[in-house]
């Protein structure tokens, strides 16, 4: 009760005091009313009475000036403080480091070589960039050797991975799992992740960082196989770290410029994002797929490598998830399908180029090996149900794009897009390989021999070397007529016609298929007048004869009727088992011959190599290494053979001009080529 008073009494005190301000002000206005000339004289003479209350104003206000000088010295005070000093780094203070953050897995050590790695992957950058992200994060450290910088990137890019696998309590799944795609535990499910994902972004950046600022093509294919175990982290992140590997990888793998390790180097961490990615999925195809179309604009012999490699990349990324390849394909197939419509209807020249084009022909290319790759199976030979229904999906598209390949054909039946034809009618022939279907070719291909440039013509002989057709799409008017371009335009239409029908060759119906082909083959044969084309048409024609043969006596032995479906289609299916054995046996011969091809040339150039030190060191010695002559049995039969090799005189061929190929550029307009199906 006594505080209670006391806290009245002081507040009737503040009180009174407020009013007896405030009676003095009203007492000064009524007397500056009545007698101003007094008020007048108070204020020359005693100012200090009229200014009754502003005191206290004035001392508030020294009071704050006095607070905001002290701030100001305060802050002077701490601008005028020395920064900390930085670190230096030097391979023992490394090697300490390694130890505690790799072995035994401090936190804090581990963040440190996270710093360290930004130092020496930024090492490049400007002065103002640097003070700028130093200003934004404190440095601890400071790196001066170029040795120790690389010392720094090559240990935290190898090591780091299984530190933040235990950290986090990642157990990394192995490749058989990640392949069959089941049962992956990214580390965002992890409930630690939340704790390491900051740290963990921090460093992928600076890894993108470090492989986009590469210049050297080996050391980027060696960081690229060295991120491998860093794509599951990629995955894990946030989108928009996601899509900058992958729009990086995808450049690197469709690059002009880069080499075949890098290319091969980005395809295996592109491939191990698409496996555990599987909601992006959708997207890591479409980025891919659009960044083939817009590289695939050439067709000469060194982008034909490329775009071949790149292809059957392709193919593999859409054998990951058949249901999403098929959403995919059906949109890319029609877009094809509309930009032939198009063409159809404009009946320009501009459409037609835009058909008649490598991109155009590449993407064709590309889907017809994508179905022939996954064709599914007949429903009459599904009996047991063994294929599901997204296995089964991409059959569907088969029809579809046979129409848009013939149709495309069709668009300009002229013999001077003959290779053009040759290229698609492969694409048909592939389809109807893998997928058992009947696709009609032969009428596209007897419309070659038909051609009136080879009616009653003969050509005179030539020693050039012979063209080739797989680089070009169009001929010149010079080159429709040159002979070698017709020897070699009838000996494609030829092999073609044996590829297509070879499909068919254990069918029931082959006597019948082959005989309007075989009477084609006749006619042509004893109509022309080149040697070359006639014996050509009539091996041809014995070879289709023997098949047809052998389907006729085993048709004789059979009791099958026409209803009886499944005996029919399982006519002569052990031969065609054993057919397809011997053909994949051979295919795999060629392989490995060309592969022991490869590894000889390359022994034989080892051993130049060798020999060529060899009397190098010779001569530094003082000595020609003519006093010991090794004799000529001696020496191994390959550099025997490559000598001699070398020793006979070659003769120099002239190859084809650029107007025997054509006298226009086969890439005219580039295809708009959408992710949606919304035209």
């Amino acid at each position: 009760q006594e505080e209670k008073q006391e806290e009245e009494e002081e507040e009737e005190e503040a009180d009174s005091d407020v009013d007896e301000m405030a009676q003095h002000v009203h007492d000064l206005e009524e007397l500056k009313k009545k007698d101003p000339d007094f008020y007048k004289h108070l204020q020359s003479e005693g100012k200090e009475l009229l200014s009754f209350g502003d005191d206290e104003d004035d001392n508030s206000s020294d009071g704050a000036e006095e607070k905001k000088e002290g701030d100001d010295a305060s802050d002077n005070e701490e601008e005028e403080e020395v920064e900390k000093p930085r670190t230096v780094m030097d391979m023992k203070t490394f090697r300490a480091l390694e130890v505690q953050a790799f072995s035994e897995l401090n936190l804090s050590a581990v963040k440190d070589v996270v710093a360290l790695f930004k130092l020496a992957v930024r090492a490049d950058k400007d002065e103002s960039e640097k003070e700028e992200e130093g200003a934004r994060e404190e440095q601890k450290f400071d790196i001066k050797n170029d040795s120790i910088r690389s010392t720094i990137i090559e240990s935290c890019v190898d090591k780091l991975y299984p530190a933040l696998d235990t950290l986090i309590g990642l157990n990394r799944p192995d490749k058989s799992v990640i392949d069959a795609g089941r049962g992956v535990r990214l580390p965002k499910n992890i409930k630690k992740w939340s704790k390491f994902d900051s740290l963990v972004k921090r460093f992928l950046v600076d890894l993108l960082y470090a492989l986009k600022s590469s210049r050297d093509a080996a050391y980027k294919t060696m960081l690229l196989r060295r991120a491998r175990p860093y794509m599951i982290y990629v995955v894990s992140s946030q989108t928009k770290v996601l899509r900058a590997y992958l729009k990086y990888l995808v450049e690197v793998w469709a690059g002009a410029l880069a080499t075949e390790p890098e290319r091969l180097a980005a395809f295996t961490n592109i491939r191990l994002i698409a496996l555990l990615a599987h909601g992006s999925l959708a997207e890591v195809l479409k980025t891919v797929y659009l960044e083939f179309v817009r590289t695939a604009k050439s067709g000469n012999a060194h982008e034909q490598d490329r775009i071949s490699f790149q292809a059957k990349c392709l193919v593999e990324l859409f054998g990951i998830n058949l249901s999403i390849s098929y959403q995919l394909a059906f949109v890319y197939v029609r877009q094809l399908a509309l930009h032939l419509r198009a063409a159809i209807l404009s009946k320009t020249i501009e459409s037609l180029q835009s058909v008649y084009s490598w991109q155009f022909v590449h993407c064709l290319r590309l889907w017809g090996s994508v179905l022939s790759a996954y064709p599914g199976e007949p429903l009459a030979d599904n009996k047991t149900g063994l294929l599901t229904v997204e296995q089964q999906q991409l059959r569907s598209l088969i029809y579809p794009l046979c129409q848009v390949i013939t149709g495309t054909i069709r668009l300009s039946p002229v013999s001077r897009y003959f290779p053009l034809r040759f290229h698609l009618v492969a694409v048909l022939n592939s389809l109807a390989r893998a997928s058992r279907n009947y696709v009609p070719v032969a009428h596209l291909l007897l419309d070659v021999f038909l051609d009136p440039i080879f009616q009653g013509f003969k050509p005179k002989q030539s020693t050039a070397k012979p063209p080739q057709l797989s680089v070009s799409l169009k001929l010149s008017k010079q080159a429709l007529t040159s002979p070698l371009f017709q020897n070699v335009m009838i000996s494609r239409t030829v092999q073609l016609i044996e590829q297509n029908l070879e499909c068919y060759r254990f069918s029931i119906g082959f006597p019948e298929l082959v005989f309007p082909v075989t009477t084609a083959l006749r006619a042509f044969a004893k109509k022309t007048r080149v040697t070359q084309w006639r014996s050509e048409s009539r091996s041809l024609i014995s070879t289709l004869e023997k098949w047809a043969d052998q389907v006729k006596a085993k048709r004789l032995k059979a009791d099958i009727g026409p209803s009886a479906v499944t005996q029919l289609n399982e006519f002569m299916a052990e031969e065609e088992e054993k057919f397809r054995a011997a053909q994949d046996v051979s295919h795999r011969k060629d392989l490995l011959k060309n592969k022991k091809k490869d590894v000889v040339s390359l022994d034989a150039e080892q051993e130049e190599e060798s020999e060529d030190d060899d009397k190098d060191e010779e001569i530094a010695d003082g000595s020609d290494g003519s006093d010991e002559e090794e004799p000529e049995k001696a020496r191994p039969a390959k550099m025997r053979k490559l000598e001699q090799a070398k020793a006979k005189p070659t003769k120099k061929v002239k190859p084809p001009t650029r107007a025997e190929l054509g006298d226009e550029e086969d890439v005219v307009e580039d295809m708009a080529m959408s992710d949606s199906d919304s035209e």
